[in-house]
């Protein structure tokens, strides 16, 4: 028995995607950004800027042939099927953090944040654009001797806490 600590992940979307601090930087639409004037060199710098965005938001609404239409027409084509939609895209990272400096305790926390907010303001920390949703436990699974019996518990265990923190 593992004990898992995880926050409401809706609940922080809906924070980071409704606070007044990021309103004058959200991305609501995909860009096309070009190196050169003949549009020959697309140039890439965040999510919104990259080909997958294109290729989601437009995806059932218009042909693949014509992914690489004006910004306005893409916002225009999903808004046509539900008014207002966007793309909310999770990011979301983990790195083994030491809790204490004695007995060499740790814990995985899982941090997110929305590709909505620009890269430039993500990365800074002041601006707080990423939450803690939780905590993955660390555990050794001592009482498991065969290692791809360990290996698969571990998998697992990561998978579950995965699930009960995005369910």
């Amino acid at each position: 028995v593992y004990n898992v600590f995880f926050r409401d992940a809706l609940k922080y979307i809906k924070a980071l995607f409704s606070s007044p601090k990021f309103q004058p930087y959200l991305v609501f639409t995909p860009e096309l950004h070009h190196v050169d004037k003949e549009k020959t060199i697309q140039l890439y710098y965040d999510i919104h800027i990259g080909n997958w965005w294109w290729a989601t938001q437009v995806s059932k609404l218009v042909k693949p042939i014509v992914l690489y239409l004006m910004a306005i027409c893409v916002q225009e084509a999903v808004e046509k099927k539900t008014l207002g939609a966007t793309i909310i895209l999770l990011i979301i990272s983990t790195d083994k953090t030491k809790l204490t400096l004695f007995h060499a305790k740790a814990a995985y926390p899982i941090y997110m944040t929305i590709s909505n907010i620009p890269k430039e303001i993500r990365k800074r920390p002041s601006m707080e654009a990423t939450v803690l949703l939780g905590y993955i436990p660390t555990t050794c699974l001592e009482h498991i001797t065969n290692k791809a019996s360990w290996h698969h518990a571990l998998a697992n265990l990561y998978h579950v806490c995965r699930c009960c923190v995005f369910k």
